[in-house]
């Protein structure tokens, strides 16, 4: 989590690490204004730098691949994990997954049905709340 005002700070922090690095920043959750903005960690700096930041932030980052620019292929763990991690952030099952997946560039079909797991209580990973859909903005459309 990170406050607006260390926002970019945090950003360009990651982006000194590695600017190609996939981020999901999530704005409001659970809020009237809530916003999921998605890309590299440089586009997010980039979209913090022209619109300040408001509200509070969940910062998810991607895995690195060895190459340091690209994904590795994700686990069912991890995607159990980022699934759950959002639902209790408040999103709803469905949402997460559609969330996750186009996150973490792996089958719809295959989140969902961990997602599924998730909300069920099956596995590690345990969900309290569930609340409505919020809006998945890209980076590249600012």
């Amino acid at each position: 989590y990170e406050a607006p005002h260390r926002l970019l700070l945090t950003l360009r922090e990651l982006c000194a690490e590695d600017s190609t690095r996939p981020l999901l920043v999530a704005r409001e959750l659970t809020k009237m204004h809530e916003e999921l903005v998605h890309g590299t960690v440089a586009e997010a700096v980039t979209r913090f730098e022209s619109i300040a930041p408001k509200g509070e932030f969940t910062l998810v980052l991607g895995s690195k691949s060895s190459s340091g620019s690209a994904m590795l292929e994700a686990g069912d763990a991890e995607i159990r994990e980022m699934v759950a991690g959002l639902m209790r952030d408040g999103m709803s099952a469905s949402s997460a997954a559609k969330t996750a997946a186009k996150f973490l560039n792996v089958p719809n079909n295959r989140v969902k049905q961990l997602a599924r797991m998730v909300a069920d209580g099956e596995g590690d990973v345990a969900v309290d709340e569930r609340v409505s859909a919020v809006p998945v903005v890209g980076l590249d459309h600012v």
